[in-house]
């Protein structure tokens, strides 16, 4: 929105940006086992991503899950994509040959 569009809206420039949405995307990656799916609930504050109780993989598919909220007049949304472990057998090497898996 420009200056004249805010003003034309019955808003200041300075009220129109903050009114405005910023958003945060994260995509956490790793090995099976590192923890991703618990950072990502650490982000969010809250248990939306399973997490395993073991080092058996978890998570099959790249999934993800957004919060908005409110700061100091902005609306804030911040988006969390959890991936499955890299390099466990999941097709990882397509995505990223030249971490290809040799021995």
């Amino acid at each position: 929105m420009d200056d004249r569009d805010a003003a034309s809206a019955g808003a200041s420039p300075r009220e129109a940006e903050s009114n405005c949405i910023k958003e945060i995307k994260v995509c956490i990656t790793g090995h099976t086992g590192e923890g991703k799916s618990q950072l990502c609930n650490s982000l969010v504050g809250s248990n939306k991503f399973v997490v395993s109780d073991d080092l058996d993989p978890e998570t099959q598919e790249v999934e993800f899950h957004e919060f908005e909220w409110e700061h100091e007049g902005s609306k804030l949304k911040l988006k969390v994509y959890d991936t499955p472990g890299l390099f466990d057998g999941n097709d990882s090497e397509k995505y990223f040959p030249e971490h290809k898996n040799t021995s």
